[in-house]
């Protein structure tokens, strides 16, 4: 019986990551799985999400220090405002921070934007009444670092790969130009 994968896209993921656990560079692990699945542009997918095991030592504590700042904004929302459907999302991106899914950390990015925008438009339009000034310095203390924070930490685990066009000649004695890309560790 031949088995038919529909989806390579879950082998490949797989298989990196096995690749970069055994301590492999990025460029090591691309070239591997580009020879083993020959879907450039799928493992290239992929490699554009997956950090070194050298990045992952080296800034995995701000990935944790991400986790810990929307812990504290999920336990400030639920004592303020209680569950909700705010606390849903946050918890889809609390996973997406432990399980390393940089192809999300722009929506934590956008979420908070959106909140601090939501929070100061409230005190400018209660400007007169009272309002806890303490909780909105909390709010910004918090939401400003996540503002930036997710995408600095994309950018250094996952450095974006060089691309250059190489000269080469085909079985058929043809020049052609291939795109090489060059992956960086850190």
């Amino acid at each position: 019986m031949i088995n038919i994968d529909k989806n390579p896209k879950n082998e490949i993921v797989e298989k990196a990551k096995e690749l970069l656990k055994q301590g492999r560079t990025r460029q090591e692990t691309f070239e591997l799985l580009v020879d083993k699945y020959k879907y450039t542009n799928k493992v290239l997918e992929v490699m554009k999400q997956m950090p070194s095991s050298k990045a992952i030592e080296k800034y995995g504590k701000w990935n944790n220090v991400l986790l810990g700042i929307m812990l504290l904004i999920v336990a400030m929302f639920s004592v303020s405002i209680g569950p909700g459907s705010l606390l849903i999302l946050y918890g889809f991106l609390i996973y997406a921070v432990i399980t390393k899914r940089f192809e999300h950390y722009f929506w934590i990015s956008i979420l908070s934007f959106v909140i601090l925008i939501a929070v100061l438009t409230i005190s400018i339009i209660n400007i007169n009444k009272s309002i806890d000034v303490l909780a909105i310095v909390l709010i910004l203390a918090l939401h400003l670092p996540m503002i930036y924070l997710p995408y600095w930490i994309e950018k250094k685990m996952c450095p974006k790969p060089k691309e250059h066009r190489e000269w080469y000649t085909n079985h058929e004695g043809r020049d052609k130009i291939k795109i090489v890309y060059e992956f960086s560790d850190l």
